[in-house]
């Protein structure tokens, strides 16, 4: 039902201290919409929004250590019972001579479902990837609740055997009245404004498993 694999974002230029999308609140109107029949549960799960892109990235956050939005994508027609599954990766690279940390939160419209500071990231040629999820089940429309996985792998990025991984995660819980859209989003703050210290969102995939 089509290929989203070298779907293209238009990038700012290589010269903004900050590179964001200008829209990420759209990205999921912009890209192809699919069923997956989940055979264990005899109900289709629908990939509400994805993208990939390993040659370039999504977003970049570099040279800035303001907060920052690395995606917010909008969880829609919620029902009790939903699970909504949000998973997404990329790379970072310190080259900034010295050790950094990274700072995330996850919100659910204006909630706040997990904050934390990472440990230190040590300057390095390689790049260190990274990879999340965040799971959103549907307890009522008024009651959500939330967990999240992050892991930030040491060495050069896709190695498997990196001796060096941060790893985190949480349960919380929100209210957020899910009877209308709200976005699930992260903001990223760096440690440090330098223009070899950054963090790049390079995949993502929202899928909603039926109650």
């Amino acid at each position: 039902m089509g290929n989203t694999t070298n779907y293209r974002f238009p990038y700012p230029e290589a010269t903004d201290p900050v590179q964001v999308s200008a829209d990420m609140g759209n990205m999921a109107t912009a890209i192809d919409t699919r069923l997956l029949f989940d055979s264990s549960r005899n109900k289709p799960s629908l990939v509400q929004a994805e993208a990939f892109d390993a040659t370039q990235y999504l977003v970049e956050i570099v040279n800035t250590n303001a907060s920052t939005q690395l995606f917010s994508i909008p969880i829609t027609n919620a029902s009790v019972g939903d699970l909504y599954i949000f998973d997404y990766g990329g790379s970072v690279f310190n080259l900034s001579n010295a050790n950094r940390t990274i700072t995330t939160s996850i919100n659910l419209g204006t909630t706040t479902l997990f904050t934390g500071t990472s440990g230190n990231i040590a300057t390095s040629t390689g790049i260190r990837s990274f990879s999340g999820q965040i799971r959103l089940h549907i307890d009522t429309l008024t009651a959500n609740i939330a967990t999240s996985l992050f892991i930030l792998g040491g060495g050069t990025q896709f190695n498997m055997n990196s001796a060096t991984t941060i790893y985190t995660y949480s349960i919380n819980t929100s209210t957020e009245d899910l009877t209308t859209s709200k976005n699930l989003s992260m903001n990223i703050t760096l440690s440090s404004a330098h223009p070899e210290y950054f963090m790049r969102l390079q995949q993502y995939r929202l899928m909603r498993l039926p109650g």
